[in-house]
């Protein structure tokens, strides 16, 4: 090739061409964003509607069902769902995965142009595409005094924060939102006293209509004046509370009537409906996000010098004893994730390295094949900036698993170069032949290994979106060492070996270097010796030849299909958080949640106070084991009940739960929304689980109470092992009826599932006025101003705006004084003016009704809906899962009469997704039909073989030597199912790392594998049918020979791939979670499928050839071109 002459005669240009790569390749590496995880485009629509004091049930009715009606026609939907709430409603639209996200956008803003007539006081439906990136903060900051005891009035400051802490956090470049939780918002309070308001003869519409239209500024235009025009505007609007306590409500005969005469108007915080707790301590919550495509790792350091500033700028500067304080950091986990995997590339290529030392045994000759690993990984960086991809744990693997395959074809062609070197040729010549010779197969082998990824990188799914990543990654540096190996090694190669002729000591000396006797061209060493002789004696005999090819394909078919275990979705990682909700009966007050936040935090305070090592945390230690022992013996714990877990299964779960829990760092407590959770990180990140027990414990016991905890996942979109039931119909009662049974059946194998919505089966406490309309026409009443009068008892009725100093708004509220906290009843009581002249109590004109009304509607489909989330045990696996619900748990309770036919039982989500994502990479059988093979060919497991084995085809101009080759994926894939089990054996042993299962990033290890075992297959055939064509040798001892040959090179390319990736399937820390079980795919695929090979290849080999002991004369004129094109020495 000129591309070779060129190299060897400009080594200068090669070594510029390197350097630029290198520097090019670390600018890229600065300007990479860098996240956790990929981004996963997911086409997700909501629409959001907001209607202040409506209920779920009205919103259904006059909204959702109006919305759902003209939505359900948009074009690429997949699904709909909806959620009504008290004050507002959420409608998700799900489309396909190659629906483009911006066109679903405006198809759903131009349907809901064609919704209209809504009621009077719903705001305008907001429409926007959801990201899992804005959705969910990078970091939650608490603003705290330092005086405990003060505490409290860190709540009044509410508006402060908005005002002088909030801004400083909106500014940092790449924030997207920050919010405010907690506090309490300031609002004028006018509290009429009715007593007052009636004696003079006035009614509450009166109060509330002399606000309004005196609390007004009014722009009249401009007036011209000469040369000048002047601007006229009616001022009014209030700026005092002395102005509205001054403000005429009416006249009467005794004269004006003020407002100061009636009512008591005050500048005050609302009543609290919400807070946020922190080690005992009232605090602000400032949850922030990110935009899209921002660095995360750039956007932290710049919130945390924004954070350093108010604390200088804003408090301290004011000596307001406060501090704002980040009690949550994202990238935290991520730098420790990321660290990790470059210290796997760092030790994965410094083994690589130890084992071409071993090899070689000379330095010379290592640093020239490992020179490939820096500018084969580095170069990739440059094509992922180029491919708007994202530095991640995922892409980072992705390198990490090439670094011991990058040096492959370096070995190759510097083994070949030395060997023409040593048949006499000049050494620029032998770097030009030895070079040109393995091309063909340099070539073939790279791309066998880079076609593999090709059905992956289209895969449109979230899951393949993640192969994406670590496809381009590893793709990339396969195919950047492809040219490093016949641009640069030639050059190096051709310094190494000198200028001169290699005389005897030369000769013997670069023997030595690649492991060669002095005294043939042949390796001598023991190994290939071994399966040289071991090849000779099973093709001696054709009888054990073919039952060593029978036992071998066989053997390790059936034990892989043994080996298979069931299946999980993506690993739901260790990150160094706990989170989880209360599951409350509807209704329960804000002091009821104080109440428990207090019990709570009684029981779990010690964890955050108590110095690491001390007698005080062994006692708990002490007493947390004892606890938990009489909970196993009392058969408390459910997980544990289940019969079909193995032994190692429940070991796992037993050690779990009696492992003391770790110290607390940080821990939060917010209500908010009628609920409540709270969350809370380890001061040793590798041991967080144990915190889960620790609250679920703690919340269980709280009567009433159900606690529901997990660990947050490494991902936003979906992760871990938990499975969504979706039970739907047009009866709600059935449909409750259904989820009730559904939930206590999952309740006794599983852990208590999560329901949506949360308390389907229990009204919440509704006290309802209804107004005689008779009896209220009568007395000059309307519906309006009965519901006045009741939301002025409760929360307040919302009068008009009040411009504060600094130009902030707040509400004018209505109260009616001494109602506040009184029983509902009382409401009945409160005395109102008539037009007739009479004073009567409100409950003459309306009667109040005690009922029960649903907490929030849920539909699928336009269908009523509930959903269950159910959490198995880490131990076991989601496909488990999925065939208990939908073999045993559903059918049981259908058989039963406890789900009514009308009901569909459904599994959704990490479920669904699951199987959608199984169907894809391995296809799904559904018996001896057309269907069937069609969804095997599609799969990108098959698609792969497919693919190498048509390279191979047209390389060799055959289809039957290719399919001598692939013998050796059996082999891997028994191999990759054993790596697995070992990995999954092995973390079910401890209790602080994540339990390896099969999950959908795993499967990708198998595709792999297929590219990559075929290499050393090439090699074996590629020699053999050298022997045959070119020195006419018989098949048997042409395959012998070529083992002999090439036992060495493959050992050493494999080890060199394998003990590079061994440091990412054995070494544990963050993000390891991610591609362990990819890892251990390879490694025991790669180690498995290696020696297997060199056995049975040359079995199968043999029984092909054996009846075509001349190929080329076989084949005719085609076979001379073919042979040169051939790959002969790999």
């Amino acid at each position: 090739m000129n591309l070779i002459r060129l190299c060897l005669t400009r080594p200068v240009g090669v070594s510029v061409g390197v350097l630029l790569i290198l520097l090019f390749g670390l600018l890229s590496l600065f300007a990479i964003p860098v996240q956790l995880t990929p981004d996963v485009d997911v086409p997700v629509i909501t629409v959001e509607t907001a209607w202040q004091g409506a209920n779920p049930q009205e919103i259904e009715r006059e909204i959702v069902d109006r919305q759902e009606e003209t939505l359900r026609s948009v074009k690429g939907l997949r699904q709909m769902t909806s959620e009504s709430r008290d004050d507002r409603c959420t409608i998700t639209l799900e489309f396909y995965p190659d629906v483009d996200k911006n066109i679903a956008l405006r198809d759903v803003t131009d349907k809901m142009r064609q919704v209209s007539n809504y009621p009077l006081e719903v705001e305008q439906p907001t429409v926007q595409a959801a990201d899992a990136a804005i959705d969910s903060p990078i970091a939650w900051l608490t603003l705290y005094s330092e005086d405990p005891q003060r505490s409290e009035q860190v709540r009044r400051l509410r508006d402060f924060a908005e005002d002088h802490i909030k801004p400083y956090l909106d500014r940092v470049p790449g924030v997207a939102s920050v919010n405010v939780f907690g506090g309490m918002e300031r609002e004028v309070q006018v509290r009429i006293e009715a007593g007052k308001l009636t004696a003079r003869g006035l009614t509450f519409r009166q109060v509330v209509e002399a606000l309004r239209q005196q609390n007004a500024n009014i722009s009249a235009g401009t007036l011209a004046q000469g040369k000048r025009d002047f601007t006229v505007r009616t001022v009014g609007q209030y700026e005092s509370t002395e102005q509205i306590l001054a403000t005429v409500v009416a006249y009467t005969a005794g004269g004006p009537v003020y407002v100061r005469d009636v009512a008591e108007v005050e500048l005050t915080f609302k009543e609290p409906d919400s807070f946020v707790r922190s080690k005992g301590q009232y605090v602000l919550g400032f949850p922030v996000r990110r935009e899209v495509g921002a660095n995360v790792i750039t956007v932290m350091g710049a919130l945390k010098q924004a954070v350093e500033k108010v604390n200088r700028e804003v408090l301290r500067a004011r000596k307001m004893r406060l501090e704002l304080t980040q009690v949550y950091d994202e990238t935290l986990y991520i730098r420790q994730a990321i660290a990790m995997v470059q210290s796997n590339i760092v030790y994965g290529g410094a083994l690589a390295i130890v084992v071409l030392m071993l090899f070689l045994r000379n330095w010379r000759a290592t640093l020239v094949v490992a020179l490939s690993i820096p500018v084969s990984v580095i170069g990739t960086f440059v094509v992922v900036v180029a491919m708007g991809r994202t530095l991640n744990v995922i892409s980072l693997a992705g390198i990490a698993f090439a670094v011991g395959m990058v040096v492959d074809n370096a070995i190759v062609v510097l083994e070949n170069i030395y060997r023409h070197r040593q048949s006499g040729k000049s050494v620029f010549q032998a770097a030009l032949d030895g070079t040109r010779e393995v091309w063909g197969a340099v070539l073939a082998s790279t791309l066998t290994t880079m076609a593999v990824f090709i059905p992956v990188i289209f895969v449109r799914e979230e899951a393949g979106q993640l192969f994406r990543d670590i496809s381009i990654a590893t793709a990339t540096s396969v195919g950047l060492s492809l040219i490093v190996s016949v641009t640069v090694i030639p050059p190096l190669a051709a310094r190494l070996l000198g200028v001169h002729r290699p005389d005897a000591r030369a000769q013997r000396d670069m023997a030595h270097v690649l492991g060669l006797s002095a005294r043939r061209a042949a390796p001598s060493s023991w190994w290939s010796n071994l399966f040289g002789g071991l090849v000779d004696c099973i093709n001696r005999w054709p009888a054990v030849r073919l039952a060593t090819i029978v036992l071998m394909t066989g053997g390790s078919l059936w034990l892989a299909r043994v080996l298979v275990p069931d299946a999980a979705y993506l690993p739901a990682g260790n990150r160094n958080l706990v989170f989880g909700f209360l599951l409350t009966p509807p209704g329960y007050s804000v002091d009821e949640f104080q109440r428990m936040a207090a019990y709570i935090e009684a029981q779990i305070s010690p964890y955050w106070t108590v110095k690491p090592g001390s007698p005080e945390q062994r006692e708990l230690d002490r007493k947390w084991v004892e606890k938990i022992q009489a909970r196993i013996a009392a058969g408390a714990i459910p997980e544990l009940n289940d019969p079909k877990l193995g032994w190692l299964e429940r070991d796992r779960i037993r050690r779990e739960w009696l492992t003391p829990p770790p110290l607390i760092e940080n821990f939060f407590f917010v209500n908010r929304g009628g609920g409540a959770f709270m969350g809370a990180s380890s001061r040793d990140p590798q041991r967080v689980k144990p915190l889960k027990n620790l609250f679920q414990t703690v919340g269980g016991e709280i009567p009433g109470v159900f606690a529901m905890f997990n660990q947050a996942s490494l991902f936003r979109f979906g992760g871990g092992n938990t499975a969504e039931i979706r039970l739907r119909g047009e009866n709600l009662e059935k449909v409750i009826a259904a989820a009730d049974a559904m939930y206590g059946e999952c309740a006794k194998r599983f852990e208590r599932p999560r329901p949506s919505p949360a308390n389907f089966n229990l009204g919440r406490p509704e006290v309802q006025i209804v107004p005689d309309r008779e009896r209220a026409a009568d007395l000059g009443l309307s519906v309006v101003d009965v519901g006045l009068i009741v939301e002025a008892c409760v929360d307040g009725a919302y009068v008009g705006d009040y411009r504060m100093q600094g130009g902030d708004t707040i509400d004018i509220s209505l109260y009616v004084q001494g109602q506040r906290g009184k029983p509902a009843q009382d409401i009945g009581q409160v005395p109102i003016y008539t037009p007739g002249g009479n004073i009567v109590p409100l409950s003459a004109a309306a009667r109040l009704v005690d009922t029960t009304a649903l907490e929030q509607i849920n539909h699928v489909e336009r269908q009523r809906a509930v959903t269950l989330t159910v959490t198995p045990p880490e131990a076991v696996a989601l496909e488990s899962v999925i065939r208990t619900i939908k073999d045993e748990i559903e059918p049981q309770l259908r058989e039963s009469g406890r789900i009514d036919p009308d009901v569909l039982v459904s599994l959704t989500g990490n479920a669904d997704k699951l199987v959608a994502a199984r169907n894809t990479m391995i296809g799904e059988w559904r018996g001896f039909r057309l269907e069937s093979l069609v969804n095997l060919l599609g799969s990108r497991f098959v698609l792969s073989i497919i693919i190498v084995y048509l390279l191979m085809a047209a390389l060799y101009e055959s289809w039957l030597y290719p399919f001598v080759i692939m013998f050796s994926v059996p082999l891997a894939i028994f191999g990759g199912f054993f790596g697995l089990a070992i990995a999954h054996w092995g973390t079910l042993l401890t209790t602080d790392q994540p339990v390896q299962q099969l999950d959908v990033l795993t499967f990708l290890g198998f595709v792999i594998l297929v590219g990559t075992v075929v290499n050393n297959a090439i090699l074996l055939v590629s020699q053999a049918l050298i022997h045959m064509r070119e020195q006419d040798m018989p098949a048997s001892p042409a395959i012998s020979l070529a083992v002999r040959i090439r036992t060495r090179p493959v050992l050493m390319t494999s080890l060199t791939t394998i003990f590079g990736m061994l440091p990412l399937a054995f070494f544990p820390g963050a993000g390891s979670e991610l591609y362990r079980g990819l890892a251990a795919v390879m490694v025991g695929g790669m180690l498995i499928a290696t020696y297997g090979t060199l056995i049975l290849v040359p079995a199968v080999f043999a029984l092909v050839a054996g009846r075509r002991e001349r190929p080329v004369a076989a084949r005719g004129p085609a076979a001379a071109p073919a042979a040169a094109a051939m790959p002969r020495d790999r």
